[in-house]
Protein backbone atom coordinates (compact mmCIF):
# COMPACT_ATOMS: atom_id res chain seq x y z
CA UNK A 1 0.00 0.00 0.00
CA UNK A 2 1.58 3.24 -1.07
CA UNK A 3 1.66 6.47 0.97
CA UNK A 4 -0.12 9.26 -0.72
CA UNK A 5 2.17 12.08 -1.76
CA UNK A 6 1.87 15.38 0.10
CA UNK A 7 1.50 18.20 -2.27
CA UNK A 8 2.99 21.67 -1.57
CA UNK A 9 -0.45 23.06 -1.02
CA UNK A 10 -1.16 20.55 1.75
CA UNK A 11 2.22 21.34 3.44
CA UNK A 12 1.47 25.02 3.30
CA UNK A 13 -1.89 24.52 4.90
CA UNK A 14 -0.37 22.39 7.69
CA UNK A 15 2.35 24.95 8.42
CA UNK A 16 -0.20 27.74 8.41
CA UNK A 17 -2.39 25.70 10.77
CA UNK A 18 0.57 25.18 13.14
CA UNK A 19 1.57 28.84 13.14
CA UNK A 20 -1.49 30.02 14.96
CA UNK A 21 -1.18 32.89 17.48
CA UNK A 22 -1.75 30.44 20.35
CA UNK A 23 1.00 28.11 19.22
CA UNK A 24 3.40 31.03 18.70
CA UNK A 25 2.57 32.34 22.17
CA UNK A 26 3.18 28.95 23.76
CA UNK A 27 6.51 28.62 21.93
CA UNK A 28 7.55 32.09 23.03
CA UNK A 29 6.69 31.32 26.65
CA UNK A 30 8.73 28.12 26.55
CA UNK A 31 11.71 30.00 25.11
CA UNK A 32 11.43 32.63 27.85
CA UNK A 33 11.19 29.93 30.53
CA UNK A 34 14.35 28.27 29.15
CA UNK A 35 16.21 31.61 29.08
CA UNK A 36 15.09 32.48 32.62
CA UNK A 37 16.14 29.07 33.86
CA UNK A 38 19.57 29.51 32.32
CA UNK A 39 19.94 32.97 33.83
CA UNK A 40 18.79 31.73 37.23
CA UNK A 41 21.35 28.92 37.25
CA UNK A 42 24.09 31.27 36.09
CA UNK A 43 23.09 33.84 38.74
CA UNK A 44 23.12 31.18 41.46
CA UNK A 45 26.66 30.06 40.64
CA UNK A 46 27.84 33.67 40.36
CA UNK A 47 26.27 34.57 43.71
CA UNK A 48 27.80 31.51 45.40
CA UNK A 49 31.26 32.37 44.06
CA UNK A 50 30.86 36.00 45.15
CA UNK A 51 29.75 34.91 48.63
CA UNK A 52 32.81 32.72 49.08
CA UNK A 53 35.10 35.45 47.83
CA UNK A 54 33.44 38.00 50.11
CA UNK A 55 33.83 35.67 53.08
CA UNK A 56 37.54 35.26 52.42
CA UNK A 57 37.92 39.02 51.94
CA UNK A 58 36.13 39.71 55.22
CA UNK A 59 38.35 37.17 57.02
CA UNK A 60 41.47 38.76 55.57
CA UNK A 61 40.28 42.21 56.63
CA UNK A 62 39.57 40.95 60.15
CA UNK A 63 43.06 39.43 60.41
CA UNK A 64 44.65 42.65 59.09
CA UNK A 65 42.61 44.73 61.56
CA UNK A 66 43.61 42.51 64.49
CA UNK A 67 47.27 42.65 63.46
CA UNK A 68 47.16 46.44 63.20
CA UNK A 69 45.46 46.62 66.62
CA UNK A 70 48.20 44.51 68.23
CA UNK A 71 50.93 46.57 66.56
CA UNK A 72 49.33 49.81 67.76
CA UNK A 73 49.03 48.76 71.41
CA UNK A 74 52.58 49.88 72.41
CA UNK A 75 51.87 53.28 70.85
CA UNK A 76 48.70 53.91 72.85
CA UNK A 77 49.29 56.51 75.52
CA UNK A 78 52.77 57.19 74.16
CA UNK A 79 52.55 60.88 75.02
CA UNK A 80 51.72 60.04 78.65
CA UNK A 81 54.54 57.50 78.79
CA UNK A 82 57.05 60.03 77.43
CA UNK A 83 55.88 62.66 79.88
CA UNK A 84 56.19 60.18 82.77
CA UNK A 85 59.68 59.13 81.59
CA UNK A 86 60.81 62.76 81.47
CA UNK A 87 59.37 63.33 84.93
CA UNK A 88 61.19 60.30 86.33
CA UNK A 89 64.45 61.34 84.63
CA UNK A 90 64.16 64.85 86.09
CA UNK A 91 63.44 63.41 89.53
CA UNK A 92 66.47 61.10 89.28
CA UNK A 93 68.70 64.01 88.26
CA UNK A 94 67.54 66.25 91.12
CA UNK A 95 67.68 63.56 93.81
CA UNK A 96 70.74 61.53 92.82
CA UNK A 97 73.06 63.65 90.69
CA UNK A 98 75.35 66.26 92.26
CA UNK A 99 75.53 69.77 90.82
CA UNK A 100 79.11 70.72 91.74
CA UNK A 101 82.51 69.15 92.41
CA UNK A 102 82.21 70.32 96.02
CA UNK A 103 79.06 68.21 96.42
CA UNK A 104 80.93 65.13 95.16
CA UNK A 105 83.88 65.76 97.45
CA UNK A 106 81.59 66.38 100.42
CA UNK A 107 79.71 63.10 99.84
CA UNK A 108 82.92 61.07 99.50
CA UNK A 109 84.33 62.68 102.63
CA UNK A 110 81.14 61.96 104.55
CA UNK A 111 81.16 58.28 103.55
CA UNK A 112 84.87 57.94 104.37
CA UNK A 113 84.34 59.47 107.82
CA UNK A 114 81.33 57.24 108.45
CA UNK A 115 83.33 54.07 107.63
CA UNK A 116 86.41 55.29 109.50
CA UNK A 117 88.75 55.29 106.49
CA UNK A 118 91.03 58.02 105.16
CA UNK A 119 90.42 59.67 101.82
CA UNK A 120 93.93 60.64 100.71
CA UNK A 121 93.44 61.78 97.11
CA UNK A 122 90.71 62.42 94.53
CA UNK A 123 91.39 63.36 90.92
CA UNK A 124 88.51 64.63 88.75
CA UNK A 125 88.49 64.23 84.96
CA UNK A 126 85.45 65.74 83.19
CA UNK A 127 84.73 64.42 79.72
CA UNK A 128 84.14 66.51 76.63
CA UNK A 129 80.62 67.96 76.49
CA UNK A 130 80.21 66.53 72.98
CA UNK A 131 80.55 62.99 74.40
CA UNK A 132 78.00 63.51 77.18
CA UNK A 133 74.73 61.52 76.94
CA UNK A 134 72.78 64.69 77.76
CA UNK A 135 73.73 68.32 77.06
CA UNK A 136 72.55 69.23 80.57
CA UNK A 137 74.91 66.69 82.19
CA UNK A 138 78.67 66.59 82.57
CA UNK A 139 80.29 63.19 82.93
CA UNK A 140 83.03 63.19 85.56
CA UNK A 141 85.48 60.36 86.14
CA UNK A 142 87.12 60.08 89.54
CA UNK A 143 90.35 58.41 90.56
CA UNK A 144 90.32 58.17 94.35
CA UNK A 145 92.78 56.69 96.84
CA UNK A 146 91.87 55.69 100.39
CA UNK A 147 93.63 53.90 103.22
CA UNK A 148 92.47 52.05 106.30
CA UNK A 149 91.62 48.62 107.56
CA UNK A 150 90.43 46.07 105.07
CA UNK A 151 86.90 45.59 106.40
CA UNK A 152 86.03 49.31 106.65
CA UNK A 153 87.31 49.84 103.11
CA UNK A 154 85.07 47.05 101.84
CA UNK A 155 82.17 48.64 103.70
CA UNK A 156 83.06 51.98 102.11
CA UNK A 157 82.78 50.40 98.64
CA UNK A 158 79.41 48.89 99.55
CA UNK A 159 78.17 52.22 100.86
CA UNK A 160 79.14 53.87 97.56
CA UNK A 161 76.96 51.42 95.66
CA UNK A 162 73.98 52.15 97.93
CA UNK A 163 74.54 55.88 98.30
CA UNK A 164 71.86 58.36 97.31
CA UNK A 165 74.38 60.18 95.13
CA UNK A 166 74.89 58.27 91.90
CA UNK A 167 78.33 56.65 91.69
CA UNK A 168 79.21 54.08 89.07
CA UNK A 169 82.19 51.96 90.21
CA UNK A 170 84.50 51.08 87.34
CA UNK A 171 87.47 49.45 89.12
CA UNK A 172 88.53 48.53 92.67
CA UNK A 173 92.15 47.77 93.55
CA UNK A 174 93.57 46.96 96.99
CA UNK A 175 97.31 47.58 97.33
CA UNK A 176 100.05 48.13 99.94
CA UNK A 177 98.89 45.81 102.70
CA UNK A 178 100.87 46.32 105.93
CA UNK A 179 100.62 44.85 109.40
CA UNK A 180 97.66 42.58 109.96
CA UNK A 181 95.59 40.72 112.44
CA UNK A 182 96.02 37.17 113.58
CA UNK A 183 98.05 35.01 111.18
CA UNK A 184 98.43 38.06 108.92
CA UNK A 185 94.78 37.80 107.84
CA UNK A 186 93.36 40.68 105.79
CA UNK A 187 90.89 41.53 108.53
CA UNK A 188 92.30 44.45 110.51
CA UNK A 189 95.11 45.06 107.99
CA UNK A 190 95.98 48.59 106.89
CA UNK A 191 95.71 48.68 103.10
CA UNK A 192 95.38 51.20 100.32
CA UNK A 193 92.31 51.27 98.12
CA UNK A 194 92.21 52.76 94.66
CA UNK A 195 88.79 53.45 93.17
CA UNK A 196 87.78 54.54 89.72
CA UNK A 197 84.32 56.03 89.68
CA UNK A 198 81.99 57.84 87.33
CA UNK A 199 79.28 60.33 88.19
CA UNK A 200 77.41 63.13 86.41
CA UNK A 201 77.07 66.78 87.30
CA UNK A 202 73.75 68.44 86.54
CA UNK A 203 72.95 72.11 86.26
CA UNK A 204 72.33 73.75 89.65
CA UNK A 205 68.77 74.64 90.64
CA UNK A 206 67.57 77.61 92.74
CA UNK A 207 67.01 75.19 95.64
CA UNK A 208 70.67 74.17 95.45
CA UNK A 209 71.73 77.80 95.74
CA UNK A 210 69.54 78.30 98.80
CA UNK A 211 70.99 75.20 100.46
CA UNK A 212 74.53 76.44 99.83
CA UNK A 213 73.65 79.79 101.39
CA UNK A 214 72.40 78.10 104.56
CA UNK A 215 75.66 76.21 105.11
Amino acid sequence: MSTPAVTPNVMTRRVAAALTPLNLHVAGVMVLVAVNLYLAVHLFFSWNTLRQSSGEAVSQQQVALKTADIAAQPLRGLDDKLAKSREEADKFAVERLPYAYSAVAAELGLLAKKQNVRLTRVQYSPTDAADAPDPDLTEVRLDATLSGDYRPLVQFVNSLERDKTFFLIGAVTFTGQTGGGQNNSPVGSVVNLRLRLTTYLRKPLPSDTRQEAKR
